[in-house]
């Protein structure tokens, strides 16, 4: 039998620059609350990789397929309702105290995440890849773990 390929999707992200990309949030962060100048942060298939977002509401914000590896997203806060972040690709991105409840992160590509103290309270993890991520005083009580990758993931404090 013959490995499946994934095909690389490099190509179809829209790469954001550092300024590019807290314009968007900015502009997002006012969205949630319904006020004026408000717009939604539609980053689905963006390259957000290597920024620093440190202290971004994405709350609401579509997120899918977007790439946020190594990326800095502390403290990362009120993703819940955000339902849109499937399958992003989170791989070794700092999540470090992220709040992160309830959010929908089924077969996202979490490996070498540092989520350290992570609150993942009933978040859906279903097929997740989190091999090697740091989950270190993470808070997982009703998280839905069914068929994640948990290889080499640091679960002790």
């Amino acid at each position: 039998m013959a490995d499946i390929e994934t095909p690389d999707k490099s190509e179809e992200w829209t790469r954001l620059s550092q300024a590019e990309a807290l314009l968007a949030i900015r502009r997002h962060e006012a969205f949630p609350e319904r006020r004026l100048g408000g717009q939604r942060a539609l980053l689905t298939f963006h390259d957000l990789s290597g920024l620093d977002l440190s202290g971004a509401n994405l709350r609401e914000a579509e997120l899918t397929g977007a790439n946020l590896a190594g990326a800095d997203l502390t403290p990362l806060s009120n993703l819940r309702g955000t339902g849109r972040i499937i399958p992003a690709n989170l791989g070794g991105a700092n999540l470090a105290g992220a709040n992160l409840s309830g959010a929908k992160l089924g077969e996202c590509h979490l490996a070498k995440a540092n989520l350290r103290g992570a609150n993942l309270t009933d978040c859906d993890l279903t097929g997740a890849d989190l091999s090697g991520a740091d989950l270190a005083g993470a808070d997982l009580g009703g998280a839905t773990l069914n068929g994640a990758r948990l290889d080499g993931t640091i679960l002790a404090k």
